[in-house]
């Protein structure tokens, strides 16, 4: 039983939920379901199915409305987003956002983390970021990721750098903002 309880409660404690965190859960729920049939041999099949049938369709429903929560921490969506814009060209950064793990899951580790001054965790400063793209000769558009409270902070760092902000979106909730933007000139 604890085999199953164990993965149950840390998946109930993470903040950021990939389908994947549930697969430890199907063995032991597997094993439980074949040892109450097998214990269960004078039932008839018929009521095995019904009980079955049952069961599923209470996960299906709990899972399908679990599914449309709308939750801060959904990466899919910030990923639904930034594709909406991009066609793999664009760079894709977080602004003072580094352990977005959902989201590195789905962009394939292909995301950039920056803050104001070097941290442990960052990958840059925004302004080491934004000379680094000034250098390039044809640099690709930027989509900057970040929580809204840092939405004036970020427009203004973008605007007086040269980075024009060519769209904005807000995720679902309104826990993000993506900024679309292209060096001006």
């Amino acid at each position: 039983m604890l085999w199953l309880l164990f993965p149950l409660i840390i998946l109930s404690v993470v903040k950021s939920r990939l389908p994947l965190y549930v697969l430890p859960l199907y063995a032991p729920v597997a094993l439980i379901i074949g040892h109450g049939i097998g214990a269960e041999k004078a039932l008839h099949v018929k009521k095995i199915m019904v009980l079955a049938i049952i069961t599923g369709s209470m996960i299906i429903g709990v899972k399908g409305i679990a599914a449309r929560v709308v939750h801060k921490n959904n990466m899919h969506q910030l990923y639904t987003l930034c594709h909406q814009w991009s066609d793999e060209k664009a760079r894709i950064v977080t602004y003072q956002q580094k352990k977005l793990f959902g989201l590195r899951f789905y962009l394939k580790d292909k995301i950039t983390s920056l803050t104001n001054m070097m941290e442990p965790g960052y990958d840059a400063t925004l302004d080491e970021f934004i000379r680094k793209i000034k250098k390039q000769q044809n640099p690709r558009p930027v989509i900057f990721i970040a929580r809204l409270q840092y939405e004036a902070e970020l427009a203004a760092k973008l605007d007086k750098a040269g980075l024009t902000i060519v769209d904005r979106a807000k995720s679902e909730g309104n826990h993000w903002l993506l900024l679309l933007t292209r060096l001006s000139g």
